[in-house]
């Protein structure tokens, strides 16, 4: 009898440290998820800083070097579109 109680300590917390392993790699991907998406809005806001400069005239080598620190956050269709957007502006 003692086996069996032991045994289904054992088998309570495996199950309670196996649900909890998976809320903690779920925290993480969420973490990382979120750093991801904020990392990609300043680069898009940078891009979209240095698209204007650049039309202008105006682009300092540090900008360009700040967007290509940003080549995994942005596509090729985003440097498009912001160059596409200095064109429609009045």
């Amino acid at each position: 009898m003692k086996a069996l109680v032991a045994l289904t300590c054992a088998a309570v917390l495996g199950a309670i440290g196996y649900f909890f392993w998976g809320e903690y790699e779920a925290a993480q991907e969420r973490e990382r998820i979120a750093h991801f998406e904020a990392a990609r809005s300043a680069c898009l806001d940078q891009l979209g800083q240095f698209a204007a400069d650049n039309y202008r005239g105006d682009a300092t080598p540090d900008q360009r070097a700040a967007v290509m620190d940003c080549a995994g956050y942005i596509t090729p269709d985003d440097v498009e579109a912001a160059g596409r957007s200095l064109l429609a502006a009045p």
